[in-house]
């Protein structure tokens, strides 16, 4: 019983723990933007939502993966703790990735905002 209970139990908790952080940055961000909603960023980073849970539930269970003691695990422990590091690599990349696209993308609403002009062309010009 205890090999099917603690595998589900490790898996289970990383998932309950990751979609509680999810929820709690999203509600968090969710705040932040209603008190500012002349800042995009807010608006912006609420798009990390499921690169920041793919890489917290990754390093979640890299780090808890060998307690389970399960048969699969012991047997192919080193695989799966290179796959998880490959995953967690990716997925921090990708989370880094949408992190500077919501400030690169506020920066420029912020120009766009501010400019009198149009930034990509000269909207008011003649064509030629």
């Amino acid at each position: 019983m205890e090999d099917v209970l603690r595998p589900l139990i490790v898996i289970g908790g990383s998932l309950a723990i990751t979609l509680f952080i999810g929820w709690a940055v999203d509600w968090l961000l969710r705040r932040v933007d209603a008190r500012h909603p002349e800042t995009p960023l807010w608006g912006h980073l609420r798009r990390c939502r499921l690169p920041l849970q793919v890489t917290v539930c990754t390093a979640l269970l890299s780090g808890s993966y060998d307690t389970t003691e399960a048969r699969v695990v012991q047997e192919h422990g080193a695989a799966i703790g290179q796959v998880l590091a490959l995953v967690l690599i990716a997925a921090t990349a990708w989370l880094m990735v949408r992190v500077s696209s919501a400030i690169v993308e506020s920066s420029y609403f912020r120009y766009a905002s501010s400019s009198a002009h149009d930034p990509r062309g000269c909207a008011g010009c003649a064509p030629r």
